[in-house]
């Protein structure tokens, strides 16, 4: 019945042996058995971590954010994807997820800012297509925004070789 359901929802993650033996490999086992398990995910990440594998841990990081963010749980998702930057700020794309969870959970004005901060991260590396689909996300955040739509149009001629003086892509 209900007891039953609750337990399916609420799987908990069997700790390790005591003993460190054998601990990243009972995670992988459980992870074959349970691959949506983002907590099993999470504690493998953390013994990456601990060995100084540091790719491998971003990995499971990300693979237990993605799961967290499928099943809505956004909160949980958002802490960990903004724990990733702080191990290799090269990821930008944890950024748009970052900005996706707050759309999704209707802070519209964070999930502005840190377009915004991609917006100036992609400008700065010269990269405009980037910037440009980050300006487009925006405005279809907002389709009053008519300015910012503007700034595209103006931006995208730019880059075509029609340079209109004065005109920048940031916002």
């Amino acid at each position: 019945g209900f007891l039953n359901t609750l337990n399916g929802w609420v799987k908990k993650v069997k700790p390790a042996p005591a003993n460190g033996v054998g601990g990243a490999d009972h995670y992988l086992d459980l992870l074959v058995k349970e691959p949506g398990n983002a907590k099993a995910h999470l504690k493998l990440a953390e013994l990456h971590q601990k060995k100084g594998e540091k790719e491998k841990a971003i990995a499971e990081y990300l693979l237990a954010a993605e799961i967290f963010m499928k099943n809505n749980f956004y909160a949980r998702a958002m802490a960990i994807y903004k724990q990733v930057p702080k191990q290799d700020p090269t990821l930008d794309h944890v950024y748009l997820k970052i900005a996706d969870i707050y759309r999704k959970m209707g802070f519209t004005g964070d999930a502005f800012a840190q377009y915004r901060i991609l917006v100036q991260h992609y400008d700065g590396q010269g990269n405009k297509d980037k910037a440009l689909e980050v300006l487009s996300l925006m405005a279809d955040m907002d389709p009053r925004k008519t300015d910012l739509k503007e700034k595209i149009k103006i931006a995208k001629s730019q880059m075509d070789g029609n340079e209109m003086p004065g005109a920048g892509a940031t916002v």
